[in-house]
């Protein structure tokens, strides 16, 4: 898995960075594996999201 930076509306989010994508609700960027985006958010819950080309 890379640890290659994200852009997420108009910010950078480098791996292990948290970000807020809907109010009251953070998300940690794992990595990219595959050009699959990993994800996990603030329940523990683990998120796979396609990679935008």
């Amino acid at each position: 898995m890379t640890g290659e930076p994200i852009s997420y509306d108009g910010q950078v989010i480098k791996a292990g960075e948290v970000f807020h994508p809907f109010e009251d609700y953070e998300v940690t960027y794992l990595g990219i594996k595959d050009n699959w985006l990993y994800l996990r958010d603030s329940h523990g819950i683990f998120v796979k999201a396609v990679k935008e080309a």
